[in-house]
Parts: C-alpha cells; sequence; structure tokens
C-alpha cells in the first residue's frame, strides 16, 4: 500500500501512520507491519475476486468493506436487506458473500441464504453478534464457510475473510 505521494505506509491494528508524515489517531499501541507496495503487474496475474457484503449495520458494513478491499478484492455492494441481496446476486454474480444474520426487510440472513443458494452456489460466511443455539443450527444448516461473532478481534475477521476467499 502506499501513499498518495508514493511513499509506503506503515499500517498497525487501529491506526495508519503515512511516512510522509501524515498520522491518523492511534487508538491503541501495537507492532507496526510495513505494508508492502502492490506489484502493477499482479492484478493480471490473478483475478480479482467479487464480495458481496449483506449488513444492516451501516458503520459495520463500510468496515467490512475496508477489510475486503485491504485484502485485495472487490466489494460489488454493500446492502442492507435480503431482498436487496437476492437482486444484486442475480445482477452482480459475486464470488462470495459476508452475511448478517439479522437484515433489514422481511429475510432475515439465514433465508437470504437458503434463498441465494438455490440461485447459484456461492459460499457464504456468516457475520452476527447473536450466539443463540436454534438460529446458529439454523445457519450452519446451510453449510456456510463459517459464523464468526461481530465482537471477535479485526484479526479473528480478517482470517475468517481470508477463509471465504480460499
Amino acid at each position: 500500500m502506499q501513499s498518495n505521494r508514493g511513499q509506503p505506509i506503515i499500517a498497525l491494528d487501529q491506526a495508519i501512520f503515512l511516512c510522509d508524515g501524515v498520522t491518523l489517531p492511534l487508538r491503541s499501541t501495537t507492532v507496526a507491519r510495513v505494508v508492502a507496495s502492490p506489484d502493477p503487474n499482479a492484478e493480471n496475474q490473478r483475478m480479482v475476486k467479487k464480495i458481496l457484503i449483506v449488513e444492516d449495520e451501516k458503520l459495520i458494513g463500510l468496515m467490512l468493506a475496508e477489510h475486503v478491499r485491504e485484502m485485495g478484492c472487490k466489494v460489488t455492494r454493500v446492502v442492507t436487506s435480503g431482498e436487496a441481496a437476492v437482486r444484486a446476486v442475480q445482477n452482480e454474480r459475486p464470488d462470495a458473500i459476508l452475511m448478517d444474520i439479522s437484515l433489514d426487510g422481511v429475510m432475515d440472513g439465514i433465508e437470504t441464504a437458503g434463498r441465494i443458494q438455490k440461485i447459484e452456489a456461492i459460499p457464504i460466511l456468516f457475520f452476527t453478534g447473536y450466539q443463540d443455539s436454534q438460529l446458529l443450527l439454523r445457519a450452519g444448516a446451510l453449510s456456510p464457510v463459517g459464523i464468526i461473532d461481530k465482537l471477535d478481534s479485526t484479526e479473528a475477521i480478517k482470517e475468517a475473510i481470508a477463509s471465504l476467499l480460499q
């Protein structure tokens, strides 16, 4: 990753320091790692995965979208309802889906995933704040890539997204 001046960026868990002197707020003390600059030819060598994000909380949807982009993928859309997710799958043909269980609209994320699986076999990672065993059993019956808690660490969330992309 590079700054707009072409200089490398040092990324931290909760903050980013640009090497050209600009600093974003630091929320915690962590060990920095230098993020490598992308190879301009790498884009042509691999196909970019398209990810649909289905999340009723807009800020969480934006956070997930940022994580997905950091991993080199394209976010096709961030939608808040099951109905919009089904339309997005039909129009955008994503390679994978990050799906919240609680959504706006008539369908929850589990019903939405079931409808999407009838249209096309797309890997789905459920992302939820609920720990209700019946709900988790319903979600698990659809054979998702995984079910991750919204309260998990940023690293755990990124690892789960990486497993979705494999």
